[in-house]
């Protein structure tokens, strides 16, 4: 199918994407050994410790585009809202009279970088990027920059590169062959064509280690330098001086891919930098997985974690040393609390949360289940805190709030109401800690109204959300209490339209620690 929009013919495609190689640049530049592929010689254009660089798939004829196709035009409005946005582009370069087919699509196919050169090029307004890529059709680039469809003036020449600068503006493009390298200013694009000389580029190599890995046809790449934004900040510096986890960060990198139904975000952070030891990480290690249900009926998700007591002393640490005041705002807290009840903030609170912990929503209410370290001592301390509850709910904005214990067989259950409405109900069951959030009761947390969610992938911290079941009620309270500003009226069409197309779309995450890097997947399965 072809969609004409003045002047040019457009064939349905996500070739927003693709463009974004060739023209976005334009649009929205002031916001070893062998042959080196196309992408490692779009990168050659990019310094060697360059902090940010982004590689995304510009082959709009390949599994991504067609799969990404494929899923967003189940929705009514995906078509016309990516055609909009891809008219947008060329609207804002003048490029009425150019012809997707014939001018840009032969272009096409090569993998595209954008980057950031420095550091300091992401901070403050003057933020300045590069954008490189090499074309599949040089004479097609020729033909293009020869006729009079982009609104460039005459070439100069810088060491036999071929540079063109915007008539209205300052975005400038370099073409070099087949390479097209653009940014918002002639001087960057001259620094990028001095690196290309040099030996000093950025490698294929080191970006694709940097990546998950397990996810090498991508739609988007992104690779991170962790290390060079930890020297650029001197608080920074401090707590990786003081925290080992901070100060093994080495890089970061991200992949999306589309494959059938699925959206695939994959990500890792490498902590290799320095040896460090089992204590040392902010999240449990190993493949295993914490328990995870869901509710037999009404679910909308649920989430786990293994340990988050780890979890919570490493941002304590952290905490501790970016703010000079919050050790002693720590510490004193930690005292007045066992002055007044003779609780162990740490010892009777945070290492009870070392097992396995769920959080469990419905479409109305949901639970929180906890296996404590020590059952019979959590008692005691929910014993100790029930005089408490009060002025911490009061401070919270529950300024008639009240706690109820009750005698259930062998349990006992404590109700917090406010103004007579049960806010919480919680209490340990079976050795359980269960906390129920109305109308769900403690009653409706019992094993059988659970069911085991599947297997979702490794590590101590999963999850599983079906946003359609939740969302859709979120968002239309939101925009009826806003219905005089119509503030939200552009949000809630899109989701209509969304839930017209799709039974369900669920998010399911997964993420697995170790000494040398955090690695996880979140996946959006839409059906």
């Amino acid at each position: 199918m072809r969609h004409k929009r003045t002047g040019f013919y457009l064939p349905w495609s996500l070739a927003v994407l693709a463009l974004t190689a060739f023209i976005a640049a334009l649009a929205v530049a002031g916001c070893g050994g062998g042959e080196k592929s196309p992408f490692g010689k779009a990168l050659s254009y990019v310094p060697e410790k360059a902090p940010f660089v982004i590689a995304f798939d510009t082959d709009i004829d390949g599994s991504q585009f067609k799969d990404l196709e494929l899923l967003v035009d189940k929705v009514p409005a995906g078509r016309k809202a990516f055609e909009d946005l891809l008219q947008e582009a060329l609207d804002s370069m003048k490029a009425d009279d150019v012809d997707f087919d014939k001018d840009i699509k032969p272009l096409l196919g090569n993998r595209a970088v954008l980057a950031a050169p420095t550091v300091q090029d992401l901070e403050g307004d003057n933020q300045r990027f590069i954008m490189s890529v090499v074309t599949k059709d040089e004479q097609a680039l020729t033909d293009l920059l020869e006729s009079d469809k982009i609104d460039l003036n005459k070439p100069s020449e810088y060491k036999g590169v071929d540079i063109y600068k915007e008539k209205d503006g300052d975005n400038t493009l370099a073409v070099n062959g087949p390479d097209i390298v653009l940014a918002d200013d002639e001087a960057t694009v001259k620094r990028a064509i001095d690196t290309k000389k040099s030996d000093a580029s950025f490698s294929e190599d080191s970006f694709d280690s940097a990546q998950p890995g397990s996810n090498p046809d991508y739609l988007i790449a992104i690779y991170v330098d962790a290390k060079a934004f930890i020297e650029d900040s001197s608080d920074a510096r401090n707590v990786a001086e003081k925290v080992p986890w901070v100060g093994a960060l080495t890089t970061a990198g991200v992949t999306v891919g589309v494959d059938g139904n699925d959206v695939d975000l994959q990500y890792k952070v490498d902590t290799s930098g320095t040896e460090l030891k089992e204590e040392d990480l902010p999240l449990a290690s190993g493949a295993e997985n914490p328990e995870l249900q869901e509710f037999r009926e009404d679910s909308t998700g649920s989430s786990a974690i293994r340990d988050l007591a780890r979890t919570i002393h490493f941002i304590e640490s952290v905490a501790k040393e970016f703010d000079p005041n919050a050790e002693a705002e720590i510490d004193e807290f930690k005292q007045q609390m066992k002055a007044q009840i003779g609780m162990d903030l740490d010892k009777d609170i945070v290492d009870q949360l070392a097992g396995d912990l769920q959080v469990l929503t419905k479409t109305e209410g949901g639970g929180v289940i906890l296996d404590p370290v020590d059952p019979e001592r959590l008692q005691q301390t929910l014993q100790q805190l029930m005089p408490l509850i009060p002025s911490f709910l009061f401070g919270a904005g529950l300024g008639n709030a009240e706690v109820d214990e009750s005698q259930v067989g062998e349990s006992t259950i404590y109700s917090v109401s406010d103004g007579g409405k049960t806010v919480v109900e919680y209490g340990i069951v079976s050795g359980e800690l269960l906390v129920a959030i109305p109308p769900t009761t403690i009653d409706d947390l019992r094993a059988d109204n659970f069911k085991p969610v599947g297997k979702i992938g490794p590590g101590s911290v999963i999850s599983e959300m079906d946003i359609l079941a939740s969302l859709p009620g979120t968002l239309r309270d939101i925009a009826s209490q806003q219905s005089e500003t119509g503030q939200y009226d552009d949000y809630i069409k899109a989701m209509t339209e969304i839930e017209k197309s799709f039974s369900s779309i669920k998010v399911s995450s997964s993420t697995e620690t170790s000494t040398k890097s955090i690695e996880g997947e979140i996946k959006l399965t839409a059906k």
